[in-house]
């Protein structure tokens, strides 16, 4: 998994910092407006923002059909001076570079030969494993505007470098820098140099500095690194920050991130080099350093960026499309939260698609809901059209009939097929579960939305709604069997105990052996199961673990649905 934790504060209901962590099956259950929906809330909110960095992501949410309201209904406490903090924890298997850099090294080593011994050997993103960013929005009261004020990040375990920005600067500037970081140390090429007989760059940076191994860069950060990087930013800080490493401007960025696609530009005393006859030394320090930096903050959220994008996130009320619905050619983002998006997708999806959602929705050891879906296509023809007239003649018309029909669109609609029957029926002719179940089964098997390196993020609320219990039962199947062998992330909502039950004897019949079908096997780490429990100072997420039979291994807040106990065995229980 690419997203491995999230940490909120003052979001929503959330005033101190919440921690989740994710499983490729992962469950939030608790009472109503407890906080569970301000998880998937604060997914949207980093989608938005990563997709506009310099804009208003409240604002741009609206305009996209998102229900995340403004930056004072998000703010915890409605306290317009609080700033919302959203902290990821990434692994990146691989990651993600939107903007050239192959073409610059190869084209400064073909021109300068002699400044080979400048040039970084490797990327520093190739060497980042984890990362952990964390991002403050706060609220502009002069502009009415919410911006992203601060991008700190820690690379490795190791903190790496913190941007600013406020309204009352021109630009956002880079604040912290730690040059002594082992990925920066082994990237600089006068450690890569004097390196020799296999030693790092960061062991001989120990060596010279004369520090033992078990120093760790985050204590001499205070020091200087004495590294190229370090000493060009020096020598080329512009007013008022002369002779400083840090901080430093960053060009046109009015935001603590900026575009995805681009580097970094930073703002040194020289105008900005470009490639041409006065492409020396420096133009290629500076481009190295723009490079070095933006991988450092951008690289992990540009892969961050890139699951969000492949994700879909479905409302808890799933629209019934009308009879004569006209459909979209391809699915809309803000379509999902209705689920409309799930009809266009069925619409325009291909055979094999279809018998898949079919399969699910009608063999006995599926979900076994006893209807399977079809795509009608037809043309819908005026009685005053010309292919009226010549049928009304009775002339040869088979050519001129197809002539006209070329001009008359071809029209779909959708219908359940009753296995029992035979029948064709319109979703308004069935009980509403079928068109609430139906956009899950589509998001849950749809890969359109995905690609073949990253997984897929399907965030739902409440799948279980309107289904009858035999239904959400084998809903955990569904959502089992994609996360295993689909690269899906389920992140649920739910107040089902039954889809719960179904997780544990899952995960009991893995363990003894039981489980035919590979797809259904799961183990406990494959799942993270959250409460959410509302509380005076907001919302409190307890981790439920699962052990290897099948059973909590913590104690369920309040008890596992009670509610049940009580009904059978009255209050004395």
């Amino acid at each position: 998994m690419i997203l491995k934790a999230l940490t909120l504060e003052n979001f929503n209901g959330i005033r101190e910092p919440v921690r989740i962590k994710f499983a490729p099956l992962t469950l939030l259950f608790g009472p109503n407006s407890s906080g569970k929906s301000t998880i998937i809330k604060a997914l949207q909110l980093t989608k938005t923002i990563l997709d506009c960095p310099g804009g208003d992501p409240f604002d741009l949410a609206a305009r996209r059909g998102l229900e995340l309201g403004s930056f004072r209904d998000c703010v915890n406490g409605h306290d317009m001076s609080k700033a919302i903090r959203l902290s990821f924890e990434i692994d990146l298997p691989r990651v993600v570079i939107h903007y050239d850099h192959e073409g610059f090294f190869a084209r400064a080593e073909q021109l300068f030969d002699e400044l080979h011994d400048k040039i970084p050997a490797e990327r520093l993103a190739a060497g980042i494993e984890t990362a952990l960013i964390t991002l403050s929005i706060r609220y502009d009261t002069a502009t009415s505007t919410a911006y992203v004020s601060e991008c700190r990040s820690s690379l490795n375990g190791i903190s790496f470098g913190q941007i600013e920005y406020s309204p009352l600067d021109e630009n956002a500037k880079v604040s912290f820098l730690n040059f002594c970081h082992p990925l920066m140390i082994n990237i600089d090429p006068q450690y890569i140099r004097l390196s020799s007989g296999g030693e790092s760059g960061y062991d001989a940076w120990l060596r010279d500095a004369h520090l033992d191994a078990d120093v760790s860069p985050e204590e001499y950060a205070g020091g200087s690194s004495d590294t190229a990087l370090e000493y060009f930013i020096e020598s080329n800080n512009e007013a008022p920050w002369e002779g400083k490493a840090f901080p430093f401007g960053v060009i046109n960025q009015k935001s603590a991130i900026r575009n995805l696609e681009s580097r970094m530009p930073l703002a040194f005393r020289k105008s900005l080099p470009k490639w041409g006859d006065d492409f020396d030394s420096d133009v290629i320090q500076y481009q190295i350093a723009c490079i070095i930096i933006s991988d450092g903050f951008f690289c992990p959220l540009a892969s961050l960026s890139d699951v969000l994008n492949h994700s879909v996130f479905l409302g808890p009320l799933r629209d019934i499309p009308a009879r004569q619905r006209g459909f979209q050619q391809s699915a809309i983002e803000s379509d999902w939260s209705n689920g409309k998006a799930a009809w266009d997708i069925i619409v325009n999806a291909n055979e094999d698609f279809i018998s898949d959602v079919n399969a699910w929705l009608s063999r006995p050891d599926r979900l076994d809901s006893g209807y399977g879906i079809d795509v009608v296509k037809y043309r819908e023809i005026p009685l005053d059209h010309p292919i009226m007239k010549l049928i009304a003649s009775e002339s040869n018309i088979s050519l001129m009939t197809n002539n006209c029909l070329a001009d008359t669109p071809v029209l779909s609609r959708v219908v359940l097929r009753d296995k029992h029957s035979g029948n064709e029926l319109s979703l308004h002719d069935v009980g509403v579960g079928l068109s609430q179940l139906l956009p899950v089964v589509v998001s849950a098997l749809n890969h359109e939305s995905g690609s073949i390196t990253w997984e897929h993020w399907v965030s739902i609320e409440q799948p279980e709604l309107h289904l009858h219990q035999a239904i959400q039962v084998k809903l955990a199947d569904l959502f089992i069997s994609q996360a295993k062998d689909h690269k899906k992330v389920f992140l649920l909502e739910t107040h089902s105990e039954h889809l719960m039950l179904r997780c544990l004897r899952r995960i009991k019949e893995t363990t003894e052996g039981k489980i035919a079908e590979p797809e259904l096997k799961i183990i406990p780490e494959n799942i993270a199961v959250h409460f959410v429990e509302p509380s005076e100072t907001g919302p409190r997420i307890h981790r439920i673990h699962i052990d290897e039979d099948g059973d909590f291994a913590d104690p369920w807040p309040l008890g596992f649905f009670p509610e049940r106990f009580k009904e059978l065995y009255g209050d004395d229980l």
